[in-house]
């Protein structure tokens, strides 16, 4: 995302989170340092060592923008529990891994197939293209999920969505992570 796309997106969630009388949109108050924290974003100075092909700024951009997108479009029921961003392989070689998530009433620390339940489903499910090379392997990917996720959580800590207990991620054939 160009420095210029990130103004113009900044300003979009400031019109939607502080609305003007030129645009009066609905919608919760959003904590002002999200928006400033967007910035740090476009660096990747504060990104930790990472395998070669994951783009851990662009990841983290992305991912950052779908889950206020799904706070923005989306009510969480009260009575989720934990949220699983649940990753697959697409099988397309400039693009080889996926994200999409759920929320469950239920979470079981012992047993993975809570995240199986289904009890919310966002209407962005599915988070936009990651281009993750297929050279990065599975594990590499998940390790890196993991940290994205928790910069992605810090950094929006006023956000609804994030008012579960548990959050995990993992592929729906293996053991899940915990985020938090």
């Amino acid at each position: 995302m160009s420095n210029k796309n990130l103004e113009q997106f900044k300003k979009f969630l400031q019109n939607i989170f502080h609305p003007t009388k030129s645009n009066p949109s609905v919608g919760n108050p959003l904590p002002s340092e999200i928006l400033d924290r967007l910035h740090a974003w476009e660096s990747e100075a504060e990104m930790p060592e990472k395998p070669d092909g994951i783009d851990f700024a662009g990841i983290t951009r992305t991912l950052g923008i779908w889950v206020i997108e799904i706070a923005l479009h989306n009510k969480l029921p009260q009575d989720i529990e934990a949220l699983n961003f649940d990753l697959f392989e697409t099988g397309e070689p400039g693009n080889a891994y996926a994200v999409n998530l759920t929320g469950a009433k239920v979470y079981e620390p012992d047993d993975d197939d809570w995240a199986c339940e289904e009890d919310f489903v966002p209407s962005q499910r599915y988070a936009a293209a990651l281009n993750v090379p297929s050279s990065v392997e599975w594990n590499e990917f998940l390790d890196a999920m993991v940290i994205i996720l928790r910069d992605i959580i810090a950094q929006t800590n006023g956000l609804p969505l994030w008012n579960v207990k548990h959050i995990t991620t993992g592929f729906s054939d293996g053991d899940l992570a915990v985020v938090k």
